[in-house]
């Protein structure tokens, strides 16, 4: 049985103003989120939309009468608070049991098994919980179901957003572990955004951060006209917007003549034919959650292709939920925008945006020629390509690490002539071989999960059959207690596996640098007690000059030298993070606000001060006759046929001696690759 079947067959409503079972009818759009809670196929179910719209009856109570009725699985139900988690217990779902007989029969007898934050029901425990590492921390659950995700705190107790902890809980469950979120937002963005697609602006926490993170689903009415499909939003909402005498009317005298009996109604955009809101039950009965890339034609026949994804995500908006009247949508739209104007202050607004549209509150930044558009960058994604391929025009892979609290921030970055570069592999190690949360600053263990990365490869975008592996690495060694000390013991233990400091070196930012941008130093090191003078080498950055030469390749918007080139895929908070800093009057780059995250901007400064650095000197490279770690791809001593590999005994790729006719470039610099693997011809 599905899980909206189970909750219309087994949940009886007792309310003031209805007793009886529940039905989704008039919020059909509820049945499909709620049916996939249990499927096999999905790991996480998460949905954003309004107040009133029955998300949280169907996707809450709905998947818990399911787990007690029809397929018995332990949950836990986390609220906002400790006194949410207590009020939802005793005050929803106390009498939800009490009223629904198959509820209340599967119920434990036994006091000790039925309290206001755990009820034992026959074969399966449902545990009440809020955000706390002590109550996502602790021992595995099939099924986590958390509501109002967006007032939940964005860092439970350091140890990471409470969805990625919900979702450690399940994966011993495999298939059959999932984790719901329901929320309206709580989202403001800041900046000139733009509607693409599917996509929720790329805001860095909360529900919509999670939607964006999956298949993006859409709610879709059919036009009774024309039969085409269109999404049901607040601006497809019309009302008068001129006096009898033609003369325009002001937000205040627009909510006036709402509230006296003007009719607010819906536009097709296909067919422009008028829906009134009483045809509001029969389109969501008849309604379509669509995906992004799918579309569907007049006789609901999906298509294009829409990515498969093991979190399904969903977003509504207000004009279409159940309980939401339009007329009462557009008088408080007006109202707002009446007060915003007179007073500047858009919070009513923003909060009549995010908890009765569900929608995300867009907030306008005022012109700064010094920041970098988030928009205008990823606008020139590029379409074909997409992340984790190489493509052409790559000379040299770098790796950059950018060392958190609770994970490593890897990113693979493609050089070329000129500094143009290309943005290969984004990707976040948080996870330890124990299964619990990463920590760099106490582990020292962690540490080796980095290792690998110099031995991975990476497909050409238009020759899969051909591989290039990283020639350099560099990892920031600065951070929280403990970091700079296991960076310093993780990286000597790899020198001393043969593993050069040409090809991992660790980082660090001195604005003592200045215009050299780069510079080698040596650093004392303790081993066995011992202290090692000027033993190991450091690459200090100059970021502030660095950043500098970064934004300027950022804000070239044709393909060329420093052009920076992303794929189609890659997350739109990378873009936020790229554009997350600005300089000063005096020239020193700093956050554009409090909290914002900067790892993607840190990983392109630490590529090009990779690159700078001898024995590469990127910025003296004849390109004319490079290097044999700087050739196309045919050439290039970094890249082979995957077929190639150690194991199978192939031939390696040709490699080119060094260009004579720079000495900056010659005489090579024997074994500076390593020689962890054998698979590497050198001069």
């Amino acid at each position: 049985m599905k899980v909206s079947e189970a909750a219309e067959r087994y949940i009886v409503l007792s309310r003031p103003d209805y007793h009886g079972p529940l039905s989704f009818d008039g919020a059909d759009y509820m049945r499909e989120p709620a049916d996939m809670v249990r499927s096999r196929s999905t790991e996480a179910v998460i949905f954003a939309g309004p107040a009133q719209s029955v998300k949280t009856t169907a996707l809450v109570e709905g998947a818990v009468a399911h787990a007690i009725t029809c397929d018995p699985i332990d949950t836990l139900v986390v609220q906002m608070t400790q006194q949410a988690a207590r009020d939802w217990s005793q005050n929803r779902l106390g009498p939800l049991v009490r009223n629904s007989p198959s509820l209340k029969g599967r119920l434990s007898f036994m006091k000790s098994e039925d309290n206001t934050f755990d009820k034992r029901f026959s074969g399966m425990l449902l545990r009440v919980g809020w955000p706390a590492p002590s109550e996502l921390s602790s021992k595995s659950v099939p099924l986590v179901i958390m509501t109002d995700y967006d007032r939940y705190p964005p860092n439970i107790g350091g140890e990471g957003p409470a969805f990625f902890l919900a979702t450690a809980r399940i994966r011993s469950f495999g298939s059959l572990g999932t984790v719901v979120a329901e929320s309206s937002p709580k989202a403001v963005y800041e900046g000139n955004w733009q509607p693409q697609g599917h996509a929720a602006p790329p805001v860095e926490t909360g529900i919509l951060s999670l939607y964006n993170r999956g298949d993006r689903r859409r709610l879709f009415w059919q036009c009774p006209e024309c039969g085409d499909g269109f999404e049901p939003s607040f601006a497809r909402l019309s009302w008068p917007t001129t006096a009898a005498d033609g003369a325009e009317l002001g937000f205040k005298d627009q909510a006036a003549a709402i509230n006296d009996g003007t009719p607010v109604v819906m536009v097709c955009p296909h067919c422009g034919s008028v829906i009134g809101e009483r045809q509001k039950p029969g389109l969501n009965a008849r309604c379509l959650w669509v995906p992004e890339g799918e579309v569907y034609d007049a006789d609901l026949i999906g298509l294009g292709y829409a990515p498969k994804s093991p979190v399904v995500s969903y977003w509504m908006f207000g004009p279409a939920a159940k309980y939401q009247g339009w007329s009462q949508l557009a008088r408080r739209w007006c109202e707002l925008k009446d007060e915003e104007q007179r007073t500047g202050n858009d919070e009513g607004l923003m909060g009549f945006v995010n908890l009765d549209l569900g929608d995300c509150h867009i907030r306008r930044p005022v012109e700064d020629k010094d920041a970098l558009d988030p928009v205008a960058i990823q606008a020139r994604a590029e379409p074909h390509w997409k992340l984790g391929t190489i493509p052409d025009g790559v000379r040299a892979l770098v790796a950059t690490v950018d060392v958190q609290g609770r994970y490593f921030d890897v990113q693979i970055t493609g050089m070329g002539p000129q500094f143009e570069s290309w943005v290969v592999d984004r990707w976040q190690i948080a996870h330890a071989a124990t299964d619990r949360l990463v920590d760099p600053g106490a582990y020292l263990e962690d540490w080796d999960l980095l290792t690998s990365i110099l031995d991975r490869t990476w497909p050409f975008a238009n020759d899969p059959d051909r591989r290039m592996r990283v020639m350099t690495m560099g990892v920031d060694s600065g951070g929280a207690q403990g970091v700079t000390g296991n960076a310093y013991f993780w990286a000597n233990a790899l020198r001393d596996d043969g593993v050069s400091e040409d090809r991992l070196i660790l980082l660090k930012g001195d604005a003592r640098v200045g215009n050299r941008k780069v510079a080698v130093d040596r650093v004392d090191f303790m081993r066995d007690g011992t202290i090692i003078a000027k033993g190991r080498k450091i690459l200090k950055v100059g970021t502030d000059s660095v950043k500098t030469d970064v934004a300027a390749s950022l804000r070239r918007s044709e393909p060329g030298p420093g052009y920076v080139h992303t794929p189609h895929d890659l997350v739109d908070e990378w873009y936020l993070q790229v554009t997350a800093e600005k300089p000063d009057a005096k020239g020193c780059w700093e956050k554009i606000r409090p909290g914002i995250r900067n790892e993607a901007f840190d990983h392109m400064v630490y590529a090009r001060a990779l690159v700078l650095r001898p024995p590469f000197s990127w910025d003296r490279i004849n390109w004319d006759q490079p290097p044999a770690w700087a050739q196309t791809s045919v050439f290039n001593s970094l890249a082979r046929l995957a077929s190639d590999s150690p194991d199978a005994g192939g031939s390696a790729l040709p490699v080119l001696p060094p260009s004579p006719s720079r000495s900056a470039q010659s005489p090579p610099r024997p074994n500076w690759l390593g020689n962890r693997t054998g698979w590497l011809q050198r001069n």
